[in-house]
């Protein structure tokens, strides 16, 4: 019965187009193993970037939502007249996640006549992000903070920005509201 199967298999081989498929195939399938993490990428780390492309708001609709909150102030303002507003910020918010730090050590003695002749030590180090299913059930990984962004600068552009008064007064609101110094706001007329 082996003597049949050995023959068969060496037909096979003896058959150059048989052999040349066999092959072609078991290079296709290595070559699929070796490209298996770029055809089918780690959802953990497809998980982060989605988190960071998900985020609620672009730099430009940040800017545009404080610009109108500190407008809906500054209209209160007595005497300001018509008003525009430029705010800009630094960055758009920052996620830090949870992650699991993993620590092996390792240590290695060397013995020789029964005394120790030499000792080597080693650590590896793992960080990985903690997984939570979100609400769409698909895995995320699990926030620890939000920073908010910070402003870089804001312009205030009214029909009364000449007066010291109203200047005073603008400046005072605008550097309390976002904790900037005076420095980083113009109030222009």
């Amino acid at each position: 019965m082996e003597v049949k199967e050995t023959k068969r298999l060496n037909a096979v081989f003896e058959n150059k187009k048989a052999f040349n498929i066999i092959f072609i195939i078991g290079i296709l399938l290595i070559l699929l193993i070796f490209f298996s993490d770029v055809i089918f990428p780690d959802n953990d780390e497809k998980s982060v970037q989605t988190v960071m492309q998900n985020s609620t708001s672009t730099i430009e609709q940040m800017e545009k939502k404080l610009e109108e909150k500190l407008l809906n102030v500054l209209k209160k303002v007595e005497g300001i007249g018509e008003t525009s507003i430029m705010v800009t910020l630094e960055s758009a918010e920052e996620y830090v996640f949870v992650d699991e730090a993993k620590q092996k050590n390792s240590q290695n003695d060397a013995y020789s006549d029964g005394t120790m002749s030499a000792s080597q030590n080693s650590s590896e180090y793992e960080n990985s992000y903690i997984m939570v299913e979100g609400v769409s059930g698909r895995k995320e990984a699990l926030v620890k903070t939000i920073i908010q962004p910070k402003v870089r600068g804001v312009i205030v552009h009214c029909e009364n920005g000449g007066s010291p008064y109203i200047k005073e007064k603008v400046v005072d609101a605008v550097s309390k509201i976002f904790g900037i110094s005076s420095a980083r706001i113009s109030v222009i007329n």
